[in-house]
């Protein structure tokens, strides 16, 4: 049975141990700077020290600017090598197997699609929505419309739009 979509930007807390939406979100765990020179002097909010490892595989054009995005969230994001005949997932962040899509067409089943896409490659999906025109209403709709035909196939999905960001559950 799918879940009505009502309101999909909040986080949900999970017991036992860190959300992995929290994480991929920015508000998770992270290691922080001091906020501090060398003589002590307070240079203003602590700020999340994320890291992109490209030792074992690189990234396209598109992976690198999702990988970008979640490096300055704080997060330590490696990508991971292709594996002929395997689907594998495009990147580790913080440890946690994560598939990135970009969307190219606005509509809600370009992101069905991707995400059909990403589902056997990873549970965990983010997906870049930005600059192309696509609207919060049509990532809700191809959302939606993903989940109805595989309410269990996802563990998480976030979708960044141009002005607005949608994760799920």
């Amino acid at each position: 049975m799918a879940r009505r979509l009502d309101d999909l930007t909040h986080v949900e807390a999970g017991g036992g141990g860190p959300n992995l939406m929290a994480m991929l979100s920015g508000n998770g765990p992270s290691k922080l700077s001091s906020g501090t020179s060398k003589g002590g002097k307070h240079l203003g909010p602590k700020r999340p020290l994320g890291h992109i490892d490209e030792s074992d595989a690189q990234f396209n054009d598109a992976e690198r600017k999702l990988a970008e995005l979640l490096k300055s969230e704080g997060k330590h994001v490696k990508a991971v090598p292709r594996q002929e005949n395997v689907r594998t997932p495009d990147a580790l962040v913080d440890g946690v197997p994560t598939e990135f899509k970009t969307l190219t067409k606005p509509n809600p089943k370009t992101l069905k699609y991707a995400l059909d896409s990403a589902k056997g490659q990873s549970g965990n999906a983010l997906i870049d929505a930005r600059g192309i025109g696509m609207t919060q209403e049509n990532v809700q709709k191809g959302l939606e419309l993903f989940l109805k035909y595989n309410p269990n196939r996802m563990q998480s999905i976030r979708i960044v739009g141009d002005d607005f960001e949608i994760i799920w559950p």
